[in-house]
């Protein structure tokens, strides 16, 4: 059984942060926004957290994240 999920939007965080390569993650309360090549650009990416759990999934099959 899947743990439920909390999806009351929250305070958003300080950012955006630089992860590396050019991209760069924020959080606006609700989803993981993702930029590209600069801070300031406006967000290619809005990721909510079913979404990034799929991600993390993918991530164990190719054995990135364990």
């Amino acid at each position: 059984m899947e743990e439920p999920v909390d999806v009351a939007v929250k305070p958003p965080c300080p950012g955006p942060e630089h992860l590396g390569d050019g991209v760069y993650v924020a959080f606006d309360g609700y989803h993981l926004t993702f930029s590209v090549n600069d801070h300031r650009a406006y967000p290619v990416v809005f990721m909510e957290y079913g979404v990034y759990k799929q991600l993390r999934e993918y991530a164990k099959r190719l054995g990135w994240d364990k």
